[in-house]
């Protein structure tokens, strides 16, 4: 692309960066990432978004979670990828604790968010922190 004059744009990152965390490509995602930081790309949310989602799914927690912090203005997308990072990783705590921060933002988690938690809380055997992901639900989406 760029020998023929053509330079990626936002979508174009976005689009690689994504399939990177689908595969678990993480050094082609780590490349990606600092191509952008070097040629000055600017980090929408979006984009940022997807770079959570992809090292949290690469394992890389906390380069995931060095993102999530440095991000300004985050949106439900940003804080669900980083739970699903949490939730990936299998870290129970993190992610509860990163879903009460979420919470005290004024964040409204959407369907994504407590399917992640559920799915976490099944896995840990944590019955009564899914009764209460439950109840959650059941008190503040009806």
């Amino acid at each position: 692309m760029q020998e023929e004059g053509v330079l990626p744009n936002e979508i174009t990152m976005m689009s690689l960066v994504l399939e990177c965390g689908f595969s678990g490509a993480l050094e082609l995602g780590r490349q990606l990432h600092n191509y952008m930081l070097r040629r000055g790309f600017n980090m929408s949310l979006a984009l940022s978004t997807a770079l959570v989602d992809m090292y949290g799914k690469c394992g890389e927690v906390k380069a995931a979670r060095t993102l999530f912090d440095g991000t300004c203005g985050r949106d439900v997308m940003m804080w669900t990828a980083m739970i699903s990072g949490y939730a990936q990783g299998k870290s129970l705590d993190q992610a509860f604790d990163l879903f009460v921060q979420m919470r005290d933002a004024g964040m409204k988690p959407n369907e994504v968010t407590v399917v992640n938690l559920l799915s976490l809380c099944a896995e840990a055997g944590a019955l009564d922190l899914g009764k209460w992901i439950h109840a959650y639900i059941y008190l503040f989406t009806a």
